[in-house]
């Protein structure tokens, strides 16, 4: 298997190999959470994590006396890897059910890990030098997972599904699984080609991110027909299930990945609501899907108004010049506008800009970098939920009527 290189070449590589820190390619993924304290004291627990710089004290964003974000946020192994971090931005918009509501569907949905379930492929891949130590650990605690065992090129490859709270799912993966039987599936979990070079232990690094979808075909037209990201390999298996996997550009080594299973059928939005208030508790990958999009379609106004709780999973590519991107953001968000789909201008509290957009799942990409042609009016945005000194943090939202929203250069 790859290991990490020496250390002369490793110096000269680390933006291509050391699991996209904040400069170079995907630095981070990020959850909402309904309880983001939660997801930190299981992540300090089991993953070998750090607590990320600029966090807020207890957890707790304070905007004029009120909290506006409970945050759990930790990078993997030291401050310059990884970012995982969870946020609950309290007063964004969930739409009708509340975000406990709905992680509860998620996890009725998920089950008991002792099947595999399509819900699972929202998850983050993360790679153990040590499996076993990992998986006795949870079976200390009792702690409910899913073991796979699956082939690639001749090689056999191990995965741990695993839940930390809410949305939040880790797929840990290694090459040597004795502590717990794994259960045989039939598809690769990760296709290896180019891929970030594995740390040494005791350090895990990160390779993927995953999410499920019901029309990989359109998620195919955002990320490589509008994006112009980096196709690694796309299959169809014997069963249905199709999967395609990504970078935005080849440096930027970790994956994107999607899953589109045959019992994961595109459904309307009145259907996912009509689900939700008929009393169906275990939601499946169209019911989660088809709820998120209609939030989003209900909250977005402008490019620069209007901003739900559900943007807040999402990843994070870094497009600047220090970057394996170095195209000004206003690309990529004409791009994207042009092909029909939503984007939020942030301003950064730092310097740069922050475009967030949903793709097809509904689940979101932060492009994060510099533009000489934002838009004139877009507020600024930091990690306490904020955006120009107020919680709701909705962006420049005036009346469009009497004070048109200010594009140009």
């Amino acid at each position: 298997m790859f290991r990490r290189a020496s250390v002369l070449t490793l110096s000269l590589f680390a933006a291509a190999c050391r699991g996209q820190t904040y400069g170079a390619g995907i630095g981070k993924s990020t959850w909402t959470s309904s309880d983001p304290v939660v997801c930190y004291d299981w992540m300090n627990k089991y993953l070998p994590v750090v607590d990320s710089a600029g966090n807020c004290d207890n957890h707790q964003c304070l905007v004029k006396n009120v909290v506006c974000n409970t945050q759990a946020r930790s990078n993997l192994n030291n401050q310059e890897d990884f970012g995982l971090h969870m946020v609950n931005c309290t007063q964004h918009p969930t739409g009708s059910l509340s975000l406990s509501e709905v992680e509860a569907h998620f996890a009725a949905g998920v089950g008991d890990y002792s099947s595999f379930s399509p819900l699972m492929d929202y998850n983050t891949g993360l790679w153990s030098p040590d499996l076993d130590s990992f998986v006795k650990s949870l079976q200390a605690d009792d702690y409910p997972f899913l073991a796979l065992s699956w082939v690639t090129r001749g090689s056999t490859y191990y995965s741990i599904i695993v839940n930390a709270c809410g949305f939040v799912q880790f797929e840990v993966m290694g090459d040597s699984l004795t502590a717990t039987t794994a259960t045989k599936y039939a598809m690769p979990r990760l296709d290896w080609t180019n891929t970030p070079t594995l740390n040494d232990a005791p350090d895990w690094t990160p390779l993927k991110v995953s999410r499920a979808a019901t029309d990989i075909a359109a998620v195919r037209s955002y990320y490589i027909d509008t994006v112009n990201a980096t196709l690694i390999s796309e299959s169809t298996y014997s069963d249905g299930t199709q999967r395609l996997e990504l970078v935005i550009k080849p440096k930027a080594n970790v994956h994107i990945q999607f899953w589109q299973h045959p019992t994961s059928t595109k459904i309307s939005p009145s259907k996912a609501l009509a689900n939700a208030t008929a009393g169906v508790s275990a939601w499946d990958v169209a019911t989660l899907e088809a709820y998120i999009l209609d939030v989003h379609a209900s909250v977005y106004v402008t490019n620069v108004c209007g901003f739900d709780q559900y943007m807040d999973n999402h990843i994070a590519y870094n497009v600047n010049k220090q970057s394996a991107d170095t195209r000004d953001l206003k690309t990529i968000a004409d791009a994207l506008e042009g092909a029909g789909h939503k984007i939020h201008w942030w301003a950064s509290k730092g310097s740069g800009y922050v475009v967030y957009s949903p793709d097809p799942t509904g689940w979101i990409v932060g492009y994060y970098g510099d533009s000489d042609y934002a838009p004139k009016n877009a507020e600024t945005y930091g990690a306490n939920c904020a955006s120009n000194n107020d919680c709701t943090g909705q962006g420049y939202c005036k009346d469009i009527a009497r004070d048109p929203i200010v594009e140009g250069f």
